[in-house]
């Protein structure tokens, strides 16, 4: 009687197991039944949109991602070139799917591919003198790699947010500095499917690798940016400059990559307070101004020793000053009166030592980062009120952190690759808060005359 129990838990155990651990397999296919690979496919949850996996299909253009068993996702299949196929599916083979061409994007389609190397880790694309980098800056250029879109700035593969961005190995602390970058100054880009050894891999995604065209020994080329949005309906204006300049002298490659930006906004604003005893009714209306601008540069030197060995430096710094006014009318004797000053300053440093060496011939790599990262911000506010008390609140903090981390990435054929690496990390911040009002009393002035709505 105990084996035959034994054996019923087992089994028991053998099915709720395999109905946890289920797919969502296909093939991908084009119209003349050619398989297609490394096509984005992508599940999200058909109740809230969240993401739950996402995969490249392989050279035979299959796929399969684990889900649970009776639970419907929504399927999204995209690919360069190809309008992109969405379903609603559940665990197992849901068969050939058959992506149809764009006639609009046939012709970037085939330069892509004919510009692509694949391997175990991703992909390398080369974009010199590619008809998809004239005219783009690289935020744009990069959203027409295979398996990458940019949704509101945010850049992703395959569905996984993108961990990080590097640029001539050098980590970019924001990729608003792509903004900056003309398209056709980029000679390569490598995509990796997944994160670095030191970086956690289940939260976040693979890294975006962009190598710029080197100028030739003594030479250097750059580029001007500029641009202004106005909306005077909106009270909004915003007007932006850059330029970037990468000169070489011998062995040194000094990149430098300068941005800045003003904006102007204004927001108006009425509300009516009804009082539903008294039927009294208020009429408030509120105004606020802002006053902006920001500086960021990025300084990067690159020494090539030899063949197989490079060491790299990088000093990255942006400036935020914000300025805010906003003023509160109300149109009777008990409304509220305000008027609030703030002055919001912040700065972010951040420096960069990488060395790199090549240490076989099938490309096993070895790298050594050094990173300091240092944030400060100074916030104040002054509020003044109709009855002429006043409030000042004020807040300062610092952040530092450093950083060394070593990753080895040994290359052992097309479809394999080892990642070894290890990284510490050591950070301290400070936070100091001010707050003072006129009657020398520890809070702001508050209202003692209640509000219905």
């Amino acid at each position: 009687m105990t084996k035959k129990l034994v054996l019923l838990v087992m089994m028991f155990l053998g099915c709720t197991l395999s109905l946890m651990a289920q797919n969502i397999s296909g093939k991908v296919v084009d119209e003349k039944n050619n398989p297609l690979p490394y096509v984005s496919v992508v599940l999200q949850s058909v109740q809230d949109t969240s993401y739950v996996g996402g995969v490249a299909t392989n050279p035979e253009g299959l796929f399969a991602l684990p889900v649970k068993a009776g639970v419907e996702y929504a399927l999204s299949v995209s690919y360069i070139g190809y309008v992109t196929v969405n379903r609603i599916c559940k665990a197992g083979d849901i068969g050939t799917i058959v992506m149809k061409e764009d006639a609009m994007m046939l012709e970037e389609v085939s330069v892509i591919a004919s510009r692509t190397q694949h391997d175990a880790n991703g992909y390398i694309v080369n974009l010199r003198s590619s008809e998809i980098a004239k005219g783009k800056q690289s935020s744009d250029a990069l959203a027409f790699l295979p398996g990458v879109s940019n949704e509101d700035g945010s850049y992703k593969i395959n569905g996984l947010p993108v961990s990080e961005i590097y640029v001539d190995g050098v980590k970019l602390t924001s990729s608003d500095e792509l903004k900056n970058l003309p398209a056709d100054m980029i000679d390569k880009v490598k995509v990796n499917y997944l994160a670095g050894s030191n970086q956690n891999a289940a939260m976040t995604g693979g890294t975006i690798e962009i190598s710029l065209r080197q100028p030739p020994q003594g030479g250097y080329y750059g580029a001007l940016t500029g641009g202004t949005t106005l909306y005077p309906s909106y009270g909004f204006s915003n007007e932006n400059i850059g330029g970037i300049m990468y000169y070489r002298y011998k062995n040194l490659s000094i990149y430098d990559n300068l941005s800045l930006n003003f904006n102007q906004p204004e927001e108006t604003a009425e509300q009516t307070i009804w009082n539903e005893s008294t039927d009294l009714r208020t009429e408030i209306e509120e105004e606020t101004k802002y006053r902006g601008h920001t500086i960021n540069n990025r300084l990067s030197l690159t020494q090539q020793i030899n063949n197989k060995n490079s060491i790299g430096a990088s000093y990255y710094i942006a400036t935020n000053k914000l300025n805010t006014t906003s003023a509160t009318i109300g149109n009777n004797i008990n409304a509220i009166q305000s008027m609030i000053d703030g002055e919001s300053e912040y700065l972010d440093q951040e420096a960069t030592l990488k060395y790199t060496s090549i240490l076989s011939q099938r490309g096993t790599t070895l790298d050594i980062i050094g990173d300091y990262f240092n944030r400060q911000s100074d916030n104040k506010s002054d509020y003044s009120y109709s009855d002429n008390t006043s409030s000042v609140s004020e807040d300062e903090s610092s952040l530092n952190m450093y950083k060394l981390s070593v990753d080895l990435t040994d290359p052992r054929s097309q479809k394999l690759v080892w990642k070894y690496g290890a990284s510490v990390q050591y950070i301290t911040s400070d936070y100091t808060p001010t707050l003072s009002t006129a009657d020398g009393s520890d809070r702001f002035q508050t209202s003692l005359v209640p509000n219905t709505h």
